[in-house]
């Protein structure tokens, strides 16, 4: 298990320190942070798991009445990973499907607009 102690460190560095904590990681390894700056903790936890990491208290490093954080960052299986890296693309995939159809609306409407102005009628 890697450590990483962000203690005394402000937002967004504790976010860099993590992100290029995890990215040595391999599949279903665990990173333990400890720090110290509550809104830190609230930015690691919501952005570790919209990326798919598991993120747990680690409970022995929490004392009552303390504002110290202590996190355990699971990195995803292999499988979990690759179900989530496709369900990335597809949501991709849509997003540009929506944009052409958006594009191909925006140039149908201004053909008719071009046939329809007054300049138009009158030549």
């Amino acid at each position: 298990m890697k450590r990483v102690d962000v203690t005394g460190e402000v937002c967004p560095r504790p976010a860099l320190i993590v992100r290029r904590e995890l990215s040595d990681l391999d599949a279903d390894e665990t990173l333990v942070v400890e720090g110290d700056y509550p809104p830190a903790e609230r930015n690691l936890r919501r952005s570790c798991e919209t990326h798919g990491f598991e993120v747990r208290d680690a409970d022995d490093r929490v004392e009552p009445g303390d504002d110290t954080f202590g996190l355990l960052i699971t990195t995803a299986s292999d499988e979990t990973a690759s179900d989530q890296n496709s369900s990335d693309e597809t949501a991709s995939d849509q997003n540009s499907s929506d944009e052409t159809a958006s594009d191909q609306n925006s140039s149908e409407e201004g053909a008719s607009d071009e046939a329809v102005t007054p300049d138009a009628a009158e030549d």
